[in-house]
């Protein structure tokens, strides 16, 4: 038997009405395959990346048991028939089990951890939305209207004879 770690991420409603139930559940899939329960963790509510079955939040539990390795796949699809269970993800566990629950506060989206806020400004990329179009086009081969064509006022056009088209 080896040791694994899963990961439950589970219906926060349900969570939240009774979670001893939905723990149950969710380590039932697991004793039910031949695992044994070594630890379970409770990690607060969070934000999901993108919505799972309609559900933008959800709970995660994090497991650690052991398990013969023949019994993983069985473990994953009862976890999959189960109804508060929106995913799971098991591998196996290196470096023993966790101690201590993840570290609670702020759920801190992808912006907010790059710094910048919920809608801060991109640096760099403003200022080029605010040139004109031609200054921003340095390299191209195509030139603004104006530098095309030369003025009359630049230089006077010279006559047939090659002068500099004033009368003598």
């Amino acid at each position: 038997m080896r040791l694994y770690e899963a990961m439950f991420v589970v219906n926060q409603n349900a969570a939240k009405e009774n979670y001893e139930k939905v723990e149950a559940e969710a380590l039932d899939c697991i004793t039910r395959h031949g695992g044994e329960i070594v630890n379970s963790l409770r990690w607060d509510d969070r934000r999901l990346a993108y919505d799972i079955n309609r559900q933008r939040r959800a709970t995660f539990i994090l497991v650690h048991f052991n398990a013969p390795t023949e019994s993983i796949d069985r473990i994953e699809r009862q976890a999959r028939l189960c109804e508060v269970v929106l995913r799971v993800l098991i591998v196996v566990d290196e470096d023993g089990p966790v101690a201590e629950p993840a570290p609670k506060g702020r759920d801190s989206g992808f912006e907010e951890s790059r710094g910048r806020g919920r809608r801060g400004e991109r640096r760099g990329r403003d200022r080029e939305r605010s040139r004109p179009r031609e200054e921003s086009r340095a390299g191209e081969d195509s030139q603004p209207a104006q530098a095309q064509a030369p003025r009359q006022s630049e230089a006077p056009a010279p006559d047939a004879q090659g002068g500099a088209g004033q009368a003598q």
